[in-house]
């Protein structure tokens, strides 16, 4: 009797990356509808992201998702993500900073093999979610540089996706993450670029040549976010975050390279003293 031929690895590939393309039409839609709107249900969308990855964190650093560490984890990011709503920028700092503080006390009692993971994870997690919700109350046109800012990224995963498998040549850091290339990096950098001059000349807010220099910068950082957590999971023997999203992973497997993106333009508006958009 005739064996069935197992799938081959290009028929893998094209059902991956089906299954991909499907994930990200159905959940982008949801999350930039959620973005638009703004406020509460922004806050609302960055909490949902905060339990899911510190859930993930706590999982890939030795941890069972619910214990302990992981909830005061979440409390403390929560209760930061609500006094930034309020406008006490500094209070959810000092939250932050006394919830890593307590999550390191809590791991030396209960787990003392995981040192400073979760202090690592607090910081990892919570200050990109609460400098997004600063990104989006930051002046009138806060919400549209929260909208820049992910469009921006998103490009720029898939434009590295599609390069990297279409072109490939030499690895950008192939012993933290074998499949990563130069060509995806220089390809996520430009479809970044494009995307920023796109809502430069259509909000009229910023030069669009200059805001395509900006957003090829931010892609170009974001990667160091994505190659850090897969140090991470490489550290700890994990190949993905989680499962959650079909196709993508975990949402720290999604969201890595946002969150640096996240921390980078935030110095920047900072050092600016405005918002992003009508900066240039």
């Amino acid at each position: 009797m005739a064996q069935l031929a197992e799938p081959s690895n290009r028929d893998s590939g094209k059902s991956a990356l089906t299954t991909r393309i499907i994930s990200g039409l159905i959940l982008a839609p949801i999350a930039l509808a959620l973005i638009v709107a703004g406020g509460w249900w922004l806050a609302a969308l960055v909490l949902l992201g905060v339990v899911l990855m510190v859930r993930e964190w706590d999982r890939i650093t030795g941890g069972t998702a619910t214990g302990p560490i992981a909830w005061l984890q979440i409390a403390g990011i929560v209760l930061a993500l609500f006094l930034v709503q309020l406008d006490y920028y500094l209070a959810a700092v000092i939250a932050l900073a006394w919830t890593a503080i307590g999550a390191h006390l809590v791991s030396a009692d209960v787990r003392a093999i995981r040192g400073f993971w979760p202090v690592i994870g607090t910081v990892w997690i919570g200050l990109p979610c609460v400098g997004l919700l600063m990104l989006a109350r930051d002046g009138e046109h806060g919400l549209l540089t929260v909208l820049w800012l992910m469009v921006m990224v998103w490009a720029c995963d898939t434009g590295a996706y599609f390069a990297g498998r279409t072109i490939g040549g030499p690895k950008l850091l192939p012993s933290v993450s074998p499949k990563k290339t130069w060509a995806g990096l220089i390809g996520g950098m430009i479809a970044a670029a494009l995307v920023g001059a796109g809502m430069a000349a259509w909000s009229g807010l910023a030069d669009p040549v200059i805001l395509s220099g900006v957003s090829a910068a931010v892609a170009a950082f974001s990667q160091i976010g994505d190659l850090s957590e897969s140090a991470f999971k490489r550290h700890f023997g994990v190949k993905d975050s989680g499962d959650v999203i079909p196709g993508h992973g975990g949402v720290l497997d999604r969201v890595d390279g946002l969150l640096f993106a996240i921390i980078f333009v935030v110095a920047i508006a900072h050092g600016r003293g405005g918002e992003l958009l009508p900066w240039f």
